[in-house]
C-alpha cells in the first residue's frame, strides 16, 4: 500500500548528471502543482565516486526527504548495492542492464526489476553527460510521469540548441524503448496541478542569497569553496539586476577586509565562506 510521499532516487558515477536528473523531475513536479524535497549526496573525492539524488514528492509541503524508496534508478552497481535496505514494498528498480547485476537474495518481496540498456547507445563522453536524459526518459515510461513536462524543463535548462535536441532525442528514445519493453507500468500516484500553483525549487544557499538581495545588500565578496560558493555565484549571476557589486577575492582574508571596508562606507554587505566543517554567511 503506497503512502505519501513518493520518493525517487537516482544513483550513478560522478559526472553522469545524476543531480541534474533529480533536479529536472523535482522542477517538473514543482512547476505543475506538486511539492518536492531534494537531497544530493556525493563523496569528497577528487576522482568522484557514487552520486545520488533523492526527490520526495507530495501534494502538500514536504519538510524532509523520505528514506524509504518507491523508485530507484541505478546507473552503476554501487548505486544498487548501497540501497537495497531502503527499498519499500512494491518499489521499482530501473537499472542499466549492461553495467548492473541485481542480487536477487537482497531484493525485498514485491519489488519489481526493470533492466534497460540506458547506456547502450552512448559512448565515451556522451555516456557521461547525457546518461541522465536516458534515465529520466525510462523513469517517465515506468512511473507514468508526463514526458512533456520534462521536455519543457529541458528547453529552459539547455541554452545551446544542438545540445537540447540531443538530450530531447535521447529522452524520447529511452521513453519509447522502455514503454515497449515493459507494457505494464505503475502510475505516478500523485495528481499534477493539484492546487494549480507553481512551486519554486531552491536550496538553502539560494534562499540566503535571495534574502540578502531583498534585505538591501549592495556588495558581496568571498573566496569560493564548497558548500558556500553557491551563495556567491547566485549573487554574481543576479547582482547586476539589483545594483549589487560582487568581488571574488584572492583569499578569505582579502574578502573579509573588503566587507569591513564596505561596512565602514555604510554599504550593506555579505560574505559567504566555508572550510573545516563550517559553512556560513553573514550580512
Amino acid at each position: 500500500m503506497w503512502r505519501k510521499p513518493f520518493t525517487v532516487m537516482f544513483g550513478g558515477p560522478a559526472g553522469y548528471g545524476i543531480m541534474s536528473a533529480g533536479t529536472m523531475i523535482a522542477k517538473a513536479g514543482g512547476r505543475n502543482g506538486l511539492w518536492a524535497f531534494v537531497v544530493n549526496e556525493y563523496p569528497s573525492l577528487i576522482k568522484g565516486g557514487l552520486n545520488t539524488c533523492t526527490v520526495s514528492f507530495d501534494d502538500k509541503p514536504v519538510k524532509a526527504h523520505e528514506e524509504r524508496l518507491d523508485f530507484l534508478g541505478a546507473l552503476s552497481q554501487e548505486a544498487l548495492d548501497q540501497n537495497y535496505e531502503k527499498l519499500g514494498h512494491e518499489a521499482a528498480i530501473l537499472y542499466d542492464s549492461d553495467t548492473v547485476e541485481p542480487n536477487l537474495a537482497r531484493i525485498p518481496a514485491g519489488v519489481k526489476l526493470y533492466p534497460v540498456k540506458l547506456l547502450g547507445s552512448l559512448a565515451g563522453e556522451a555516456a557521461k553527460v547525457m546518461a541522465n536524459s536516458a534515465m529520466v526518459g525510462a523513469f517517465c515510461a515506468l512511473a507514468a510521469f508526463p514526458l512533456e513536462i520534462i521536455a519543457s524543463i529541458m528547453k529552459s535548462e539547455f541554452k545551446k540548441e544542438s545540445v537540447l535536441q540531443q538530450n530531447l532525442s535521447l529522452l524520447q528514445q529511452a521513453f519509447d524503448q522502455t514503454k515497449q519493453q515493459f507494457v505494464e507500468h505503475k502510475a505516478f500516484p500523485l495528481a499534477f496541478q493539484c492546487d494549480g500553483k507553481k512551486k519554486m525549487l531552491l536550496n538553502g544557499n539560494d534562499a540566503i542569497a535571495m534574502a540578502a538581495i531583498k534585505a538591501g545588500v549592495k556588495f558581496a565578496a568571498g573566496y569560493p569553496m564548497t558548500p558556500g560558493s553557491s551563495v556567491l555565484t547566485y549573487l554574481a549571476d543576479h547582482g547586476a539586476e539589483y545594483g549589487l557589486v560582487f568581488k571574488q577575492a584572492e583569499d578569505e582574508i582579502a574578502a573579509v577586509n573588503m566587507l569591513i571596508g564596505a561596512g565602514f562606507a555604510g554599504v550593506r554587505a555579505i560574505g559567504s565562506t566555508s572550510g573545516g566543517g563550517r559553512s556560513s554567511a553573514s550580512c
